[in-house]
């Protein structure tokens, strides 16, 4: 007579069939279906973060996870949790940088700085304060990333770094923060930098195939 199997664990249900081994049981698998252009993005930051493609996936849905939750979230008295607003500045900033081209700047990068702001903008909402160290921790990449990237926007006047007492044992911080100016001060960097202003909503160029 031949014994019942034993059931599955969740983790053992979510291994692929291309996968040697169970995933951990804090991870599940799972399949996407995404745009072609999203998936280059994707695919790009994967590579330059040299990350694998699925690990990568899922730090940008805990990244928009995050970011829902944080507008969900009860009032604070020192916190506006209210969802942006068509004249947000944080949705001017995003049209911004999406329309600029600075020389070196490629669409992953677009993508990558937009990340990068819009975490920024995510955790001040939620009442913690963001430092390169933190960032790095919450998208699972390195602290030199999330220095280069706040090296960039404070060159281009987007964000200002504040001194304060450090987290997690640390001495001290560089507490993120964007400035009033954001829009105002990535449109002078831009016209320095290319001699051209930075038009939104222009159509973009159709895209090179190799």
């Amino acid at each position: 007579m031949k014994t019942a199997r034993a059931p599955l664990t969740p983790a053992q249900r979510s291994r692929s069939r291309f996968r040697t081994e169970p995933l951990p049981n804090a991870l599940r698998e799972t399949r996407l279906l995404v745009p072609e252009e999203l998936y280059e993005a994707v695919r790009e930051m994967a590579a330059a973060q040299q990350q694998r493609l699925p690990a990568m996936i899922g730090h940008l849905l805990d990244f928009a996870v995050t970011l829902i939750h944080a507008s969900r979230a009860s009032p604070n008295p020192h916190v506006d949790y209210a969802m942006p607003k068509p004249d947000d500045p944080i949705v001017s900033l995003t049209q911004t940088i999406l329309a600029s081209r600075f020389p070196g700047d490629t669409g992953a990068a677009r993508f990558r700085q937009l990340a990068f702001i819009h975490l920024i903008y995510a955790e001040t909402l939620r009442g913690h304060r963001p430092t390169a160290a933190h960032l790095a921790r919450l998208s699972g990449s390195q602290p030199s990333q999330m220095d280069r990237l706040a090296s960039i926007f404070r060159e281009r006047g987007v964000i200002e770094s504040t001194h304060a007492p450090g987290q997690n044992g640390a001495p001290w911080g560089k507490i993120l923060s964007i400035r009033p100016d954001a829009v105002d001060a990535i449109r002078r960097a831009h016209l320095a930098a290319t001699g051209e202003q930075i038009v939104v909503d222009a159509p973009a160029p159709p895209a090179r195939r190799k």
